[in-house]
């Protein structure tokens, strides 16, 4: 992560398709990741401890279960446009 060139790299183990790609970052992210994220390493991770049984357990308690794993992409989207 370059917070200064406002860019993320994500490595191609990391990536859905296996290629590496730098990411743009909005400046409010990048805002939010110098205020919450000072004196992180490239190694560290933002997503909590735990978070895939997390968000599972929060769908389920929500009722949204199956879950699709594209609805949250497909739900911007359709309110996008």
């Amino acid at each position: 992560m370059d917070l200064d060139e406002k860019v993320v790299a994500l490595l191609p183990r990391h990536s859905k398709t296996g290629g590496g790609r730098l990411v743009s970052l909005q400046p409010v992210v990048v805002r939010w990741l110098r205020k919450f994220g000072a004196g992180m390493s490239p190694e560290d991770k933002i997503a909590p401890p735990c978070w895939t049984q997390r968000w599972k357990q929060l769908r389920k308690e929500a009722g949204l279960m199956p879950w699709r794993s594209d609805t949250l992409r497909h739900t911007f989207a359709s309110y996008h446009l």
